[in-house]
C-alpha cells in the first residue's frame, strides 16, 4: 500500500511541477510582450501630440499668418511644410511674386473694381486691397451661404427668367426667416474678422459652393475712369473720414 501511494504522490508532484513551469512560461511571455510595448510607446513619445501652430488655425485662419508664425516659432516645421529654408522661400517669393496676378477674370471698370496687382505695394494701396477684400467677402458670404443652403442655385436653373426670379426671391425669403428663427446657427456660416485683423472662415466655405468664374476673354483690362475711381477710394480709405481703426494692424499681419 505504501508503494502505490508514494507513486501517486510522485506523479502529482511531477504534474504540479509541469503546471508551474507552464505558468512561468506564460507569465514570462506576457511580461516580455508588455516590456516591448512599453519600449515601443516610449519611442513614440512626442513633445506635442498636436503642434501649437495647428491648434491656432481656427483662430488665425488657415494661411493668413501661417508663414510668419512658423518662421518665428517653428523653423523646423517651416522647412518641413515648404521643403525649403525661410531664406530660400522669401528669395523665390521676391522673384516670382511680382509676376503673379489675381482677380484678372474681369477688367477694371467704374462698376467693377479690382485690388492693386503685384507685391511691394505702398501703404495706401495695401489698405485699399484690404478694404476691397472685406467688401468682396460680404458678397461671397451672400451668394455662398444662399447657394449652399438651397442647392438648386449651385447650377444653371432650367427655368423661364420670370420663374428664376420667383425662385431666388423665395430662397431669400426662406433664408431671412431662418436667420430670424435660428440666429446662432446662421451666424456660424458667416466669415468673421476681429479688430486685430484675424480672419476666420465661415462654415459655408467648407461645403459645396459656386464654381469660380472663368476669364471671359482678352479685352481691355483697364480704363481711365476705373483707375480714377480706384485712386479716389484709396485716398478715402486712408483719410480720417473713411479709415477704420484696425486696418493698419490688418495689413501688417498679411
Amino acid at each position: 500500500m505504501a508503494a502505490p501511494r508514494r507513486l501517486r504522490m510522485a506523479l502529482l508532484e511531477h504534474e504540479l511541477a509541469q503546471a508551474r513551469f507552464q505558468y512561468n512560461l506564460v507569465l514570462a511571455a506576457i511580461l516580455e510582450a508588455a516590456e516591448r510595448e512599453r519600449q515601443r510607446a516610449r519611442r513614440r513619445e512626442r513633445r506635442w501630440w498636436v503642434r501649437e501652430w495647428i491648434l491656432r488655425r481656427p483662430l488665425f485662419g488657415q494661411y493668413e499668418t501661417l508663414m510668419k508664425e512658423l518662421e518665428a516659432e517653428h523653423a523646423a516645421d517651416f522647412k518641413a511644410f515648404l521643403r525649403m529654408e525661410p531664406q530660400m522661400y522669401y528669395e523665390l517669393l521676391n522673384r516670382v511674386g511680382p509676376r503673379i496676378t489675381k482677380n484678372d477674370a474681369f477688367p477694371l471698370r467704374q462698376y467693377m473694381l479690382k485690388p492693386y496687382p503685384h507685391r511691394h505695394l505702398a501703404r495706401d494701396e495695401r489698405i485699399f486691397n484690404y478694404r476691397c477684400f472685406r467688401a468682396r467677402r460680404v458678397v461671397e458670404n451672400a451668394f455662398g451661404i444662399l447657394a449652399n443652403r438651397f442647392r438648386c442655385l449651385l447650377t444653371t436653373l432650367g427655368m423661364r427668367p420670370s420663374t428664376v426670379t420667383k425662385t431666388v426671391m423665395a430662397c431669400m425669403t426662406l433664408h431671412n426667416l431662418m436667420r430670424t428663427r435660428y440666429p446662432n446657427i446662421q451666424n456660424a456660416d458667416l466669415d468673421r474678422e476681429y479688430e486685430q485683423g484675424q480672419f476666420i472662415s465661415g462654415a459655408w466655405r467648407d461645403q459645396a459652393v459656386l464654381e469660380d468664374v472663368q476669364a471671359a476673354g482678352n479685352g481691355p483690362r483697364l480704363t481711365g475712369p476705373g483707375k480714377e475711381l480706384r485712386a479716389y477710394l484709396k485716398n478715402y480709405f486712408c483719410s480720417p473720414a473713411g479709415s477704420v481703426p484696425w486696418q493698419d494692424v490688418a495689413i501688417n499681419q498679411q
